[in-house]
């Protein structure tokens, strides 16, 4: 019997660890992202991506730490490494979406800009690319108005 629960502490200790060595991984894999954000001058994706990495590398240690049976760092140092992983994902997924919403912005200006120099008036505009959007949106096909009855 005491055979057997010796066997489960050891492969106890391999979970952990391994926990441990895949938070190192999210830990460096972050680092490396905001190290080329940085170089790319995208300053708020680099932040995010250090806040994130700092975060995993605090989890790691305390994981691996933990593994080896001792505690170097704190509960409130590893609620402050968990906050610092999803806040920094957080960050990174809202500066995403902000970005993917500034250039379909862009998308439709240079669209309405387009129907505008062909003669269609600015309501008009607006409404026919409101009807693409929606109808490919919910079809997957093009809308099938022409520009001149876009109303």
């Amino acid at each position: 019997m005491l055979g057997k629960a010796e066997k489960w502490t050891n492969l106890t200790m391999l979970g952990k660890g391994m926990g441990g060595a895949i938070g190192a991984i999210g830990a460096v894999v972050d680092g490396i992202s905001a190290v080329e954000s940085f170089r790319k001058g995208e300053h708020a994706e680099g932040l995010a991506s250090s806040a994130s990495a700092v975060g995993g590398a605090i989890l790691a240690t305390a994981a691996f730490t933990a593994a080896a049976g001792v505690q170097v760092c704190p509960v409130a140092g590893q609620v402050v490494g968990a906050i610092l992983v999803v806040g920094g994902t957080i960050a990174k997924y809202s500066i995403g979406a902000w970005k993917a919403h500034k250039a379909e912005k862009s998308m439709e200006n240079d669209a309405e800009a387009f129907l505008k120099a062909g003669g269609v008036k600015s309501g008009q505009a607006m409404s026919c690319l409101t009807c693409a959007a929606t109808t490919a949106a919910t079809s997957g096909r093009s809308c099938n108005r022409s520009p001149s009855n876009c109303t």
